[in-house]
């Protein structure tokens, strides 16, 4: 899939290497701050939303590009090693998202937990938000790499 001769994964990987790590820092930010969580609740539940629809039109696009490369005749290991960077990286970006629903649904304006959950919750945000940043990062080195290394 192309636009204007340029492949449509490289224009939509932009959207994803923004509001990942956004989503990301909203969402550990909301774990981390209790202060902040009714500042942040939406904005937090809205970029999760965003960055798993851009991760996984990213996703998408970039397993078609893959495609047209191999068969091109393209050898690159960069190549597999983002594929399998963006394979993880789009099951954290869910996990994420399904999470910050837990977390909006379970935590409106107003209402604290209690027991296990208030505890367990908080600090399972920061966790999955600090692994999703590390995975955003690697898997667009591995782009990069590819891009640069002779794709």
């Amino acid at each position: 899939m192309n636009i204007h001769g340029i492949p449509l994964h490289a224009l939509v990987v932009h959207a994803a290497v923004v509001f990942t790590p956004m989503a990301a820092v909203a969402v550990g930010t909301y774990g981390a701050m209790p202060r902040w969580r009714a500042w942040l609740r939406w904005p937090m539940a809205a970029l999760a939303v965003v960055s798993a629809g851009s991760c996984g039109l990213a996703f998408l696009t970039g397993r078609s590009l893959r495609d047209h490369l191999l068969g091109e005749g393209v050898q690159n290991k960069w190549i597999a090693i983002h594929n399998h960077r963006a394979n993880i990286l789009v099951v954290l970006v869910l996990v994420q998202l399904l999470l910050t629903a837990v977390a909006f649904w379970l935590t409106p304006p107003g209402r604290t937990l209690d027991g296990v959950a208030a505890r367990a919750l908080p600090v399972v945000l920061v966790i999955v938000a600090l692994v999703v940043l590390v995975s955003v990062v690697l898997t667009g080195d591995a782009g990069a790499r590819a891009v640069w290394n002779g794709v």
